[in-house]
């Protein structure tokens, strides 16, 4: 009978040598022991590890400004110098979607999905003009203006 238990020591001396450690340290200390030599890590005694974050994603759908273009047309009727606006600049509108990634909780990326423009810029004209004054107009001019 004596033998028959050295040689299950023997076979199994691992788990003897846990089981021994278990009793001297504590009972709650052996499964914990175990797991450390096999290499797991039962509440975090093997290595320190971050909660993993979460990352998740989730889509966006605003309405953004579109800026109007300011275009100038030479004009020979006007005076050389001279600009009018003919028409205001009106802004346009567009929405566009975003697919945004977030980690633990935090934007950590957004890309553009969608770009759908719901109105058109309407550009702004300014007539420049072109019209070179003679000697004698510009005579005339500066008598007027004394």
């Amino acid at each position: 009978m004596i033998i028959k238990l050295v040689k299950s020591i023997i076979k199994y001396r691992f788990i003897v040598i846990c089981f021994i450690l278990g009793i001297i340290l504590g009972r709650f200390t052996a499964p914990y022991i175990v797991d450390f030599i096999m290499g797991g890590d039962i509440a975090g005694i093997a290595e320190d590890k971050e909660d993993e974050a979460v990352i998740t994603t989730k889509e966006e759908t605003v309405e953004e400004s579109v800026p109007f273009y300011i275009e100038k047309e030479d004009d020979p009727t006007l005076e050389l110098g001279t600009e009018i606006v003919e028409k205001e600049g009106v802004d346009g509108l567009k929405k566009v979607t975003y697919e945004i990634t977030l980690t633990a909780g935090e934007e950590t990326d957004r890309k553009v999905i969608s770009n759908e423009i719901t109105k058109s810029p309407i550009n702004k004209i300014i007539k420049v003009g072109t019209k070179e004054l003679g000697e004698n107009q510009e005579k005339d001019l500066g008598e007027r203006q004394e």
